[in-house]
């Protein structure tokens, strides 16, 4: 009896040791693998370099593509001035994020931007490549800088396309300002013709982000100052990529969670989630004290 007590005893001891043997290496592989994790992460990769000026007019020494109009971020097609990487993805001029804008006003923004004009960029990867619909297309942990940076994607977005939905407009909504309201039938028809960026369906209505029609002669790009200015009327306001950064280091899994966001309510649009479109130009001029911005030489 005395032994198989002192048995159990001993077998009691050397699993606890084993228990705290084992416990480090697996912290320890548990902090190496969010290491690794937060390396691989497009946020590690990010370069921040100031735009040249070329030639005796001095020029701004980048050429851009892309752009929401055409279901892309922005990015560079051309660096005559050199230190800046053909194919990247830009994500801010001047700290302004400029990821979902139009081509038309990412390059109204760049020539408005006051010098000398810093931009961050990106090599494009698995995460965050050039394709703008992929990109809302995925689920993020909440709170991570995937996550917010979608928001101010759509905050972007909505400067120039107003959302449409399926359900019957409320009190006080204006077609056109708050939603384009429309039937079921011309809804999925939008879907169908690829003139929706994202959709989903919410409280058994279908929401959608349209893409943003091109710039034209009679609506002029926007300027650096007038976009600073309109983002400080949204959620998310003028966030630069360092300010989602410190907001994403309380949870490091900003990777994506799953392939892509189809039936997670979270991830669809309602009034309760998203800020209230408005037409640009109309924004722009009840926007309070609007400084017109140095424009580029």
């Amino acid at each position: 009896m005395y032994i198989d007590a002192f048995k159990r005893m001993l077998f009691e001891r050397l699993s606890c040791l084993k228990r705290i043997c084992v416990c480090p290496r697996q912290c320890s592989s548990l902090a190496m693998s969010k290491v690794a994790v937060k390396k691989l992460h497009w946020r590690s990769k990010v370069q921040e370099t100031f735009v040249p000026l070329v030639g005796s007019s001095g020029d701004v020494g980048i050429a851009i593509g892309g752009g929401a109009d055409y279901g892309e971020f922005p990015f560079i097609t051309a660096a005559p001035g050199g230190g800046i990487t053909v194919g990247d993805i830009i994500l801010e001029i001047g700290g302004t994020p400029v990821l979902g804008l139009t081509l038309g006003d990412v390059r109204g923004l760049l020539n408005s931007c006051p010098h000398p004009i810093r931009i961050k960029t990106v090599s494009p990867g698995s995460t965050l490549c050039k394709d703008l619909r992929l990109y809302l297309s995925k689920c993020f942990t909440p709170g991570s800088v995937d996550s917010q940076l979608q928001q101010v994607i759509r905050e972007n977005l909505y400067l120039r396309a107003v959302p449409c939905t399926t359900r019957q407009p409320r009190d006080g909504e204006i077609t056109g300002v708050d939603y384009n309201f429309v039937t079921v039938e011309e809804f999925f028809s939008l879907e169908e013709s690829g003139a929706l960026l994202e959709s989903g369906k919410f409280k058994g209505n279908y929401y959608g982000t349209p893409r943003p029609v091109h710039i034209n002669p009679d609506s002029p790009p926007i300027t650096y100052q007038e976009h600073r200015n309109l983002l400080r009327n949204f959620r998310t306001r003028s966030k630069s990529l360092s300010n989602l950064e410190k907001a994403g280091e309380e949870g490091d899994n900003s990777e994506e969670d799953s392939g892509l966001s189809a039936d997670r309510p979270e991830s669809r649009h309602d009034t309760a989630t998203i800020p209230e479109p408005r037409p640009i130009m109309a924004a722009i001029s009840e926007s309070a004290h609007v400084e017109p911005a140095t424009p580029a030489k």
